[in-house]
């Protein structure tokens, strides 16, 4: 039997329906962080959420691919505490981390 090294994780969105998650492959990880790492220009809190927001649409779309594509259905189910600990179990992000290279977002580029 194969030991199986990731976690997969479930959250449950504002509308009860759940998402599960789970550490992203290499693709999607690429994408994750070429989107994460637009953190680093960010002056503007609400441009900061929208970043955010679209890498936890990628760290979704496999397993709801309903949710990735209805994206402001999505805004009206996520709340920033869940997103956050899906940008944690999808791409290793601690957004809560005061370290900013370790929360993944200096020094990525």
């Amino acid at each position: 039997m194969a030991t199986q090294v990731f976690k997969t994780e479930a959250f449950t969105l504002q509308d009860e329906s759940e998402v599960e998650v789970k550490p992203l492959t290499i693709n999607r990880l690429r994408k994750f962080m070429a989107v994460i790492t637009k953190m680093n220009d960010i002056e503007d809190e609400a441009d900061a959420v929208d970043v955010l927001f679209d890498a936890a649409v990628i760290a979704i779309a496999k397993n709801r691919p309903d949710l990735a594509e209805d994206r402001e259905k999505l805004e009206d189910i996520l709340d920033m505490p869940t997103l956050h600990k899906i940008l944690e179990v999808a791409g290793g992000v601690k957004l809560n981390d005061p370290n900013p290279t370790a929360a993944g977002l200096v020094g990525t580029t």
